[in-house]
Parts: C-alpha cells; structure tokens; sequence
C-alpha cells in the first residue's frame, strides 16, 4: 500500500514538473548547437556571448551571423538550394516548416516513441489536424480544409522563424529557412484570389498575422529565387511529386505576383535585403555566395536589427517561450467550419495522460527509466 502511494506520488511529481518545463525545453531542442573553438580568441569570444549576451558582437562582426530566407515559386529547387547553402557556410539549416513541424521540433527531447506515435495516422493529434499537402493539391476549392491547412502553416512557420530567431541570438551562428513566417502570405494571397479561401477566412488571417507578429525582427536576408511561373510548371510536370502536378498554372502566377507585388514592398518597408537571384541561368550556389562576400554589407542602410543588447535578449527570451507564443494564436475564430471536434480534443488529452511516454526523456517510468525521483531533486 505504502509502496502504491509513493509510486503515485512520485508519477504527480514528474508530471507537474513536466508540465512546467516541456515547453521550455521543447524550444531549447532548436537552439543546439556545438561549439568549435579553433582557438584562444574564439574561446574568449564564445564566453563573451554566452555568459554576457554581446550578441551584438557576432551580428556586428560575423558577416554571416544572419537570417537567410530562400524563397521563390514551387518548383524552383528551394530546397536544395537551401540546404547546400547551409553546408557551404556551416550555417543552420531549417527545412521547409511541414504540419508536422511542432511534433518534429521535439525530438531529442521526447522519447522516439512519443514523436512515432504522434506521427502516425492513428493518433488523436493527426486525427484533430486532419490536414494534408497532397489533399491540398488535389482539390484545393474544398475552403474548409485549404483554409484550416493555410492557417495551421502559419502557426507552424512562426514557431520555426521563432526558434531561428532565438538561435541566431542564444548563439551566434546564422541560419537559412526555406520559407518563412512572412513569406506564408504569398500563398495565401494567391489562394484568396483564386477563391479557395472565403474573404471572412482571409480576414481572420490577417489578424493571426497581426497577433503573432507582435514583437519579431524580419529576416536580413532574403534569397529570391526567379524563375517565371511557366518555368515553374514544367519543372513540377517533370518532377516526382503527382500530387503538386494538379497545380494549375494559374495559381504559380498568382503566386508569383504575389511575391512581387505584395511580398517585397512591405519587406523592404521594413528594410530586409532582397537578393533576386536568375533561376534560368544555372546560377551556382558558390556564385551567389561570392557575390553575397563581395558586398561591404549584407544590410540594408534601414534596417530593425540596429537595436541594443538588451532589446535582442529580450526578443530572444520572447521566442523560447513556446507557451507565449502559442497565446498567439488563441484568438476566437468566428468561423464554425474551421472549429477543431471537442471529442477528439478529449481525445489528445487522454492520450497525453495515459500514454507511457508522456514524460520528456529520463523520466517515464513505464518505460523503463529508473531514479526518475531524483531527477527532480
């Protein structure tokens, strides 16, 4: 009996603690990174920013302490670009934010059993999203579900330009995003024209946009990748991927205007540096990088960055905390058809209370960790 009460107490104890710290070191798992000292100095650098917060010093003195941003119709190699842009400069590479982005930004963290579970088609939480990029493809005049996955990749994009953010600062080392948070209103610009999203749904868009966006900087860099929408439409034709192959040529135009009459004005309001780089011309990779080198700066004479240490800690400690960040996006939504089922929100939280793996790593039981009392110690 004795041995009952101190299992159970123990199990309330590793909860309550989980609660108050998996959304705190869920966002830490974005922010890793490992440190090269190639010598004494960088040493001597490196202490300076982490245990002073002189992030002016690497966004000042690192020519390549930015944020990337590769962007560009579908269809024309973001991604590979990105990615190999990355490698070159030993920068951090974020992936396109999928709908899948706030389950994988936990691994490391969470048991891997947990993120399977969480990813498979059976779990509660792929049951409440229900949303899909091919489904979207294949028939995006269904509004509910184009509307619901629009809005759900913009919460995903700006927890990902979030932790970016914060990894820039918490550690000094630049990183490229393929996409992000600002660039979301491309598509969806194009999609309100095509009539795929109804006008009440755009609205309530533009005030999710508007909440979120209260205290963030805009990237320095954006990467614009032009290849016209024609170009665009062979290349996805050509490629593997059948569902994007439904993308009428209309929409990769809207697309493409939105980016260029939409998107780069208010970027460049607020001083981000747009590189637009010839996507028909074989433009290397090495050569867009070299041309970027050349430059005295890669800023714009106006810019938001130029602000104090203490502004950037703040903005920093903005970004790891998840649980603000997703206040963000609780706003009431007017809109019925876009309301998530209550069953299967009681679902998700059976889930989180039952499931073995509820707990961050080291500290589920059922699943075999020992001393998980005094981790807590």
């Amino acid at each position: 009996m004795l041995r009952n009460n101190v299992t159970t107490v123990l199990r309330d104890l590793a909860k309550f603690r989980s609660k108050q710290n998996e959304f705190f070191k869920a966002s830490c798992i974005a922010l890793q990174q490992k440190n090269h000292y190639g010598t004494v100095g960088d040493l001597i650098q490196n202490i300076r920013f982490n245990y002073f917060f002189d992030a002016r010093h690497h966004l000042d003195n690192d020519k390549w302490a930015k944020l990337f941003c590769v962007e560009g119709n579908v269809g024309v190699g973001k991604a590979a670009f990105a990615k190999e842009f990355a490698e070159k400069l030993d920068l951090r590479h974020f992936p396109t934010a999928t709908t899948d982005y706030f389950v994988l930004r936990m691994k490391g963290f969470f048991p891997d059993e947990k993120i399977e579970w969480e990813m498979s088609e059976d779990s509660a939480y792929q049951k409440m999203l229900s949303l899909n990029m091919d489904k979207f493809c294949e028939e995006p005049t269904n509004w509910v579900h184009t509307s619901r996955l629009r809005l759900w990749l913009l919460q995903m994009r700006h927890f990902q330009y979030c932790d970016a953010l914060a990894h820039l600062l918490r550690t000094g080392q630049g990183a490229v995003l393929n996409r992000h948070f600002y660039s979301d209103l491309v598509h969806a610009e194009a999609q309100q024209k095509m009539g795929w999203i109804r006008k009440d749904v755009w609205k309530y868009y533009q005030t999710m946009t508007f909440s979120s966006d209260e205290f963030l900087l805009p990237p320095q860099v954006v990467i614009y990748l032009d290849v016209p929408a024609e170009q665009c439409y062979e290349n996805i034709q050509a490629g593997n991927n059948e569902a994007e192959k439904r993308l009428s040529l209309e929409y990769l135009k809207r697309v493409e205007d939105a980016y260029k009459a939409v998107y780069f004005p208010k970027a460049r309001e607020r001083g981000v540096n747009i590189i637009e780089v010839d996507g028909t011309s074989n433009t290397s990779v090495d050569e867009v990088i070299g041309d970027l080198d050349n430059l005295p700066t890669m800023l714009n004479s106006f810019n938001l960055w130029n602000v104090g240490n203490y502004k950037l800690k703040r903005l920093m400690i903005r970004c790891e905390d998840l649980q603000r960040r997703i206040r963000k996006f609780k706003i009431y939504s007017p809109i019925e058809e876009l309301w998530n089922n209550e069953s299967i929100k009681e679902a998700m939280e059976m889930e989180i209370e039952m499931a073995p793996f509820r707990y961050p790593k080291g500290l589920n039981a059922e699943l075999g960790d020992r001393n998980v009392f005094w981790k807590y110690l």
